[in-house]
Order: structure tokens, then C-alpha cells, then sequence
């Protein structure tokens, strides 16, 4: 349906939503830099750590909020951005970071090995953070993080 926002849209008005909850505009895009810069990062995850938990550790803790919004958000913003993935890709983030499944089981169903699931789960979450990425672009025009344009069109001016 035209006019219909994409995932990226959805996840950017989701984030301004977060960060805009404060009431400081520079403050929140100072949030949303800091979280774009820790994604771009890709720090390696602690054992037994989710990238849900890591992101929502960040926005929590950076946002000073309960834990149970921010892992709405997260949440949701995984939701959005799943189906943008390669269909193997989303398979691998929805069973070990959503439902909570180890890599091992992962692999077993998928009918691959242990050693592959690890490496398809790795790339499934360079390819979430890119998206992630893509959703908190600069707005050269607005100079912010958590505008209103859509991200997907960002770089056509």
C-alpha cells in the first residue's frame, strides 16, 4: 500500500519515540549517536549474550529508562527489520536472539553444522546492525539522528 512506512521508517519513529520521551533534543540525538556508533563497533557479545540484551542494556542504561520499554523497542525494531534480511539470515536471529534457543539447536534444525550456525548467526547480526544502522542515519538537512524523514531516502537529496 503506498504511503506505507517502511521497516526503517518504523524503527527510526520507534527510536524518536525513545530518545524524544527525555525531552532534550540534543540530548537524544547524543543517545542516538552514541547507539549508532556502539552498533557500528560490533563489539563481540559476552558469552550467552543476545543482542537484544546488549541493545537493550545500551538504551536502559543511556536513556536512564526501565528495561521493560527498551526491550520494546528492541523487540520491535527486530520484528521491522527480520523480514528486510535474507530469509536464512532472519531464521537464525528469530530462533537464538527471540526465542532463546542455543546456536547448537539452531543448526540441528536448520540441517546445518554448529560451526556454519555460528557463522550465519554472525553475519544475521552485521546485517541487523547495518539495518539498525541505516535506520538512525544522519539527517544532513536537520542535522539529527531522530527526524522525521524516511532513512530509506536519506541519500537522495
Amino acid at each position: 500500500m503506498a504511503g506505507e512506512p517502511g521497516p526503517l521508517s518504523r524503527v527510526r519513529r520507534r527510536m524518536r519515540a525513545l530518545f524524544g520521551g527525555q525531552g532534550d533534543e540534543a540530548a537524544a540525538n547524543r543517545a542516538a549517536l552514541a547507539l549508532a556508533r556502539s552498533l557500528r563497533d560490533g563489539s563481540t557479545l559476552e558469552e550467552g549474550e543476545t543482542l537484544v540484551e546488549r541493545l537493550t542494556s545500551f538504551l536502559a542504561a543511556s536513556l536512564r529508562l526501565d528495561r521493560a520499554p527498551a526491550t520494546s523497542a528492541v523487540l520491535d525494531s527486530f520484528a521491522d527489520l527480520l523480514g528486510t534480511l535474507r530469509p536464512h539470515y532472519a531464521s537464525a536471529l528469530r530462533s537464538v536472539e527471540l526465542e532463546g534457543r542455543k546456536v547448537r539447536d539452531f543448526a540441528d534444525e536448520a540441517g546445518i553444522t554448529v560451526s556454519n550456525g555460528g557463522v550465519r548467526l554472525f553475519r544475521a547480526r552485521a546485517g541487523l546492525r547495518r539495518r539498525l544502522l541505516e535506520a538512525l542515519a544522519f539527517c544532513p538537512r536537520h542535522e539529527s539522528h531522530l527526524c522525521e524523514c524516511d532513512p530509506e531516502t536519506l541519500d537522495a537529496d
